[in-house]
């Protein structure tokens, strides 16, 4: 695995501990996300910067993780950027509580194994 594998990794883990403490000290629920447009675009930002990152893996990485779904994780930051009105809450909270838990847990596997 290349170093900047290694380094990405670790850049989408502090994304996913950024959700995570975000929601945890401001109360975030499924009902803030839907009516607090700027909690809305602070998880949306930290989903962009995990696509962003995602985006940068190099492509030996993603085919050896391929259940991680990483065109979709890099698809969902291209329609954050380029479609920011058209955010459907629900999927973004589904997003932060259902795919961003899995894919800190692959993250900190990968760093555990990885040091």
């Amino acid at each position: 695995m290349a170093p900047s594998d290694i380094f990405l990794i670790e850049t989408i883990a502090g994304y996913c501990d950024d959700i995570e403490s975000a929601v945890e000290r401001f109360s975030i629920d499924k009902n803030t996300v839907s009516e607090d447009a700027d909690m809305r675009a602070l998880m949306a930002f930290f989903v962009q910067q995990i696509g962003e990152t995602a985006n940068k893996l190099s492509p030996d990485f993603r085919k050896a993780y391929p259940e991680i779904e990483w065109d979709a994780i890099v698809g969902f930051r291209h329609h954050i950027v380029h479609a920011y009105g058209k955010i459907i809450p629900k999927i973004l909270w589904d997003t932060i509580t259902d795919d961003i838990p899995k894919l800190h847990g692959f993250c900190n596997q990968i760093k555990t194994s990885e040091s």
